[in-house]
């Protein structure tokens, strides 16, 4: 597969859990999920690229062959709440600073 062209993609994760007393999503839920949706595009042939899940920021990169081929929208469907729930928390906390 050729890796020329990739969406970028940002997913917060706050490793130290601050601000989730606003949801019951936990920052290892939130990983969990994460990996969930990036196995299921790895099964699909459309792995994600780019990636570093060293710090507090998620950095990966869809490659733009999963959105052609629908991969993406298939395994960010189970994605998807958790990664809105969390980037809602942590849009409320960061407001709150």
């Amino acid at each position: 597969m050729t890796r020329w062209l990739a969406v970028p993609v940002v997913a917060v994760l706050l490793l130290a859990g601050t601000g989730c007393g606003r949801t019951s999503l936990t920052g290892d839920d939130y990983a969990s999920a994460y990996l969930r949706y990036a196995a299921c595009l790895e099964e699909a042939g459309t792995p994600l690229i780019e990636r570093d899940l060293t710090g507090a920021v998620y950095d990966y990169s869809v490659p733009i062959s999963a959105a052609y081929l629908g991969t993406d929208a298939w395994c960010y469907a189970d994605f998807r709440e958790s990664d809105q729930e969390w980037r809602r928390a942590q849009r409320s906390t960061s407001d709150e600073d």
